[in-house]
């Protein structure tokens, strides 16, 4: 006996079978319980997740002989010639082989009036209908709006888009999802349990993933895998079966993007070529791998993939922007001639586009704590128009600070994002070693931020053993409260006004005009650059 593959051995057979398809079953039974049968359906949705076996069971459920709770015995002798494909009164067509008008005049339009041979219901059932010309869609138009009363149409397509409207509002339609994770997940498990298989979770839960939703595409890589490791489902062989390059491949690459390691992707890059492992694969694991550090970091999910230490003190939304570039990179790539070095070219750009826009930053943060009292004399020459400070120990006390509010920050949009929204927007300026003044737009982040106190101690606790006094303010306003002892208010002076800059236009001093982080850095500082001046 010829050897049945696990598709179509546990294709479905009646509508409880239809895995994440609840509301298409529900729907559909209910009518057949009421006699409300239509002339013509529609389902539509992504491919393997049971349009044509619910045009099957449908098909058998009108034409059953003993029904059994509206749906297919599948024991009658029309249940079974329908399931088998023999039926002379169901007839399936493959639309994308008959897209043309003499077609669709041949084996529907000519036959349409005769009286089924032996089944209640003559059924017609037209998959990937959207194939179909628009002359065939026109010359069936007439015979789906006003078919013989012993006539169904069920047409099923991936690209319903592609549908005439004309057709759609004379169908009664369908939307078939995606099936989710979770329920794919248990149906191959009891699958491996009926079939005797021995695996692993993992392996499972990646023959999921690399599904698609589609439970066809699940259950074939299924089949492969079994009879490449004989029935043993291990992690190994699924990822040797896709040719998945090695969790511990694409963790280096990452941790290497995330040091901003231009050798350690390179390396990285090598080994996955000597190994012979697919290259968009491998950047689109990297993808999935980012996607993951960004959703167990928020405390959306748990992942067996993602190593917990990668992703400490790390802002999650640069998981996401990396996740996202990659996206785009996949794009870029999947037509190259050459992807193994368009793919590393292009990784090294993600790595060096921040580095360049990190250190302009820090120069202009610099530049908005320094002590004006501490400021050399600045040379009145156009293009040598910049600011310094003299005292090594103020700057090294500024970059301390400045680290300790980023890391601040990181911890912070963990636990409270509402806060960390109030706290990144605000500006904060030092008053004295360890004394931050934190400046507000308007009065509700103040008040919000005042009464997340305990929130903000308990978290630079967990920083910087040194007490940190923080005092907050509106912008434009001297008045400021001091959180450790708010009953007594303090006054700020204003910033002394004595630096006077040689200041020259942008265009004189960079080689282009075009800057390409100019939008970027006005976004991070919340203002307009006009002007360019220069640390000698």
């Amino acid at each position: 006996m010829a050897y049945e593959n696990l598709a179509l051995k546990y294709r479905p057979v009646k509508f409880a079978d239809l895995i994440g398809q609840e509301s298409v079953s529900k729907t559909i039974l209910n009518a057949i319980a009421s006699k409300r049968i239509v002339h013509s359906y529609l389902f539509y949705g992504p491919r393997g997740c049971g349009k044509t076996s619910a045009a099957r069971i449908l098909s058998k459920t009108l034409n059953c002989e003993k029904l059994e709770k509206n749906n297919p015995c599948n024991k009658c002798q029309s249940c079974m010639e329908i399931s088998q494909s023999r039926s002379i009164d169901v007839i399936e067509i493959d639309a994308a082989s008959h897209t043309q008008v003499a077609n669709i005049r041949e084996v529907i339009i000519d036959n349409v009036n005769l009286v089924p041979s032996r089944d209640k219901y003559k059924v017609y059932i037209l998959d990937e209908v959207h194939m179909l010309s628009n002359s065939a869609f026109n010359a069936l138009l007439k015979t789906i709006e006003e078919p013989p009363e012993h006539v169904v149409f069920i047409m099923a397509t991936t690209e319903i888009n592609k549908v005439p409207a004309t057709i759609i509002s004379r169908c009664q339609t369908f939307r078939f999802r995606t099936i989710p994770e979770n329920l794919m997940f248990e149906h191959l498990i009891e699958i491996c349990k009926k079939e005797n298989f021995t695996y692993e979770e993992e392996a499972i839960s990646l023959i999921v993933k690399s599904s698609g939703g589609a439970m066809r595409d699940a259950l074939t890589l299924l089949d492969r895998i079994v009879s490449f490791s004989k029935g043993e489902i291990k992690l190994k062989e699924v990822m040797d079966t896709l040719g998945l390059a090695p969790k511990e491949i694409v963790e280096n690459l990452a941790k290497a993007i995330l040091d901003r390691n231009s050798q350690g992707v390179n390396e990285a890059f090598k080994k996955l070529i000597y190994e012979g492992y697919d290259i968009l694969a491998a950047v689109k694991d990297l993808r999935n791998y980012f996607s993951e550090c960004f959703l167990l970091s928020c405390g959306f999910s748990k992942s067996w993939i993602v190593n917990e230490d990668l992703i400490k003190d790390i802002n999650p939304y640069v998981f996401a922007k990396l996740s996202r570039k990659l996206n785009r990179i996949i794009e870029e790539i999947k037509f190259s001639d050459n992807i193994a070095i368009s793919a590393e070219m292009a990784i090294h750009t993600i790595i060096e586009t921040p580095v360049d826009l990190e250190a302009i930053v820090k120069k202009i943060e610099k530049l908005e704590n320094v002590n004006l009292s501490q400021k050399e004399e600045i040379k009145q020459e156009k293009k040598e128009a910049f600011i310094s400070i003299s005292e090594e120990k103020k700057e090294k006390e500024n970059v301390d600070s400045s680290v300790i509010w980023q890391k601040f920050l990181n911890l912070i949009s963990k636990q409270e994002m509402a806060l960390y929204n109030f706290l990144s927007a605000s500006s904060m300026k030092l008053a004295g070693d360890r004394d931050w003044i934190l400046e507000f737009e308007n009065e509700f982040q103040k008040d919000y931020t005042l009464s997340k106190m305990d929130k903000i101690k308990e978290t630079l606790k967990k920083i910087t053993d040194n007490d940190i006094k923080i005092s907050l303010q509106i912008k434009k306003k001297e008045l400021i409260e001091e959180l450790s002892n708010p009953s007594q208010n303090n006054i700020v002076q204003k910033e002394d006004n004595k630096l006077k800059a040689v200041w020259s236009d942008i265009e004189s001093i960079l080689p282009e005009q075009n800057f390409p982080e100019y939008e970027r850095i006005e976004k991070i500082l919340k203002g307009h650059i006009k002007k360019i001046h220069k640390v000698r």
